[in-house]
């Protein structure tokens, strides 16, 4: 199916949002680390993973790190170089076309203080699933993240439903659509920021971005992508025109939900005319 008005607004928001988190926010850390082999997640491709995830991409944040190759060996090597296919700074991992487990694999980065998912699933099941792990910025035994798996603090960005609305003659449209945040934190400081960063883009508009620089699989191949160079200044975007918090309570269907996690909603209400 040819992408669509939805599918154009949440990847789009979904950009718009990690680049205010990282930019206005400050969230991200510089790290280095050395890559482990993990499931390859397709045939003739060998994967090697950080213990991180997920990375910064976006050149356009001031003072971070974006890992444009790795050393193999303390040789540096870029996409399209010595068996090396991709970066994907998203799942923290690289692909080479031949067995690389002899080798030793080791990059400079920064790492998201939060990352980042397009979700489709229910609040329940984001809340109370098994498969987070916390970044390892202090941990002693280090092993690569596999892909499915997700790191905390962590935002996941669904679509709640939508309308469209006649607003003048020719098939123009006020378009709605409405888009949930649920943050998962593993302290309070870390959510109460990212809720901070979410509520200053009220009555803000972003940027249409239909096509950012990854591969199929959101992969670095070796051209850069710079948010603020993939947009025209948010002057004729989709409008957010609220964004309200709110928490949940440890009872009813939640009554079961993991002390040490720290879960916010942010809900955002995006406006634009189009016609169709």
């Amino acid at each position: 199916m040819k992408k669509q008005f939805d599918h154009r607004v949440m990847s789009s928001l979904r950009l718009y949002l990690d680049h205010r988190l990282l930019n206005s926010g400050q969230a991200y850390y510089d790290a280095t680390g050395k890559f482990y082999p993990v499931n390859n997640e397709y045939t003739s491709r060998y994967t090697y993973a950080l213990p991180y995830k997920q990375l910064v991409n976006d050149e356009a944040v001031e003072g971070a790190t974006v890992m444009t190759g790795v050393y193999v060996n303390s040789n540096f090597v870029t996409p399209g170089t010595s068996g090396l296919l991709n970066i994907n700074h998203y799942n923290g991992t690289v692909d080479f076309d031949s067995d690389m487990s002899s080798h030793e694999i080791t990059g400079s980065f920064s790492v998201k203080e939060a990352s980042t998912y397009l979700s489709t699933e229910a609040d329940e099941k984001l809340v109370f699933q098994n498969r987070y792990f916390k970044n390892s910025r202090y941990n002693q035994t280090l092993s690569g993240l596999q892909p499915n798996t997700y790191s905390l603090p962590a935002v996941f960005i669904k679509k709640r439903g939508g309308a469209n609305k006649p607003f003048a003659l020719g098939n123009n449209d006020m378009a709605r659509i409405d888009v949930r945040a649920v943050v998962i934190a593993d302290n309070p400081y870390t959510a109460d920021g990212i809720a901070s960063v979410f509520k200053d883009t009220h009555w803000r508009r972003f940027d249409f971005v239909d096509d950012p620089p990854f591969d199929i699989r959101g992969g670095y191949t070796g051209s850069a992508y710079n948010y603020t160079g993939e947009t025209n200044n948010a002057l004729t975007g989709p409008l957010i025109e609220s964004v309200n918090e709110s928490t949940i309570q440890a009872r009813g269907d939640y009554q079961s939900i993991n002390n040490d996690l720290n879960v916010t909603f942010l809900d955002f209400e995006i406006n634009y005319i189009r016609s169709h």
